[in-house]
């Protein structure tokens, strides 16, 4: 696959069909009554979820800078 030049925070955009964001918009819902207090928006909840599922495949280093800040804000607690 070929790749861009990463820059720190860089911007991706896709297309998911209504029923996927149905299910990142209900787990956003899970994850902050996981946590009382804390908000999240869809993006956090769509970085979360990429967190878990590249860390579930081992695709996932831990000190990348993305990994670091969720952590960091208390997004993400499976790898801590």
């Amino acid at each position: 696959m070929r790749q861009r030049t990463r820059k720190p925070d860089s911007h991706l955009s896709v297309r998911l069909s209504d029923e996927l964001i149905s299910a990142i918009d209900a787990e956003g819902e899970r994850m902050e009554t996981e946590r009382p207090g804390m908000r999240l928006t869809r993006t956090d909840a769509v970085r979360v979820l990429l967190l878990e599922a590249l860390a579930a495949r081992g695709r996932l280093h831990t000190t990348s800078s993305t990994s670091r800040a969720a952590m960091k804000k208390g997004h993400y607690h499976e790898l801590g």
